[in-house]
């Protein structure tokens, strides 16, 4: 029988997800923003800007800790690295890059590295695209990532 796991939303971790659903989903929740932001305000002023750099620091390791595991053929750290990023993503709101990770999570969960290789180029991309935008948004500058 075919077991189906759920992720947070009850929607099935291992299901094929299309472009037109990826297009459906956006890319920064900024309702999570101004929370964290006000939460943030009320235990420290700072606080949410170093949020923001953990993430734009903290993505990219994830990303390479992923490359480096395709490239091992190693299916457990691709799973447990796009667990990590799926969760860091969903912390700060990242939306489509947390679906993303979902994927690549499953894939790990899984054992199928036919497309792993595809998935990382576009978290890249997608990447860099969030981090224009928290940037721009935010006014901050280069991180060390």
């Amino acid at each position: 029988s075919t077991r189906v796991r759920t992720g947070a939303g009850g929607e099935p971790e291992s299901q094929e997800k299309t472009a037109a659903d990826d297009a459906a989903i956006v890319r920064i929740d900024w309702e999570r923003h101004k929370y964290l932001q006000v939460l943030g305000k009320r235990q420290d002023p700072e606080l949410f800007s170093m949020l923001i750099r953990s993430f734009l620091d903290d993505a990219p390791m994830r990303i390479v800790t992923m490359w480096h595991a395709l490239e091992m053929n190693d299916v457990s750290s691709i799973f447990t690295a796009a667990h990590s990023l799926k969760g860091i993503c969903g912390n700060m709101g990242v939306m489509k890059m947390m679906h993303m990770s979902q994927g690549l999570q499953a894939a790990g969960r899984d054992e199928r590295l036919a497309g792993v290789e595809e998935r990382l180029h576009a978290i890249e991309k997608e990447f860099e695209q969030v981090k224009e935008e928290l940037q721009r948004e935010f006014s901050f500058s280069e991180t060390k990532a």
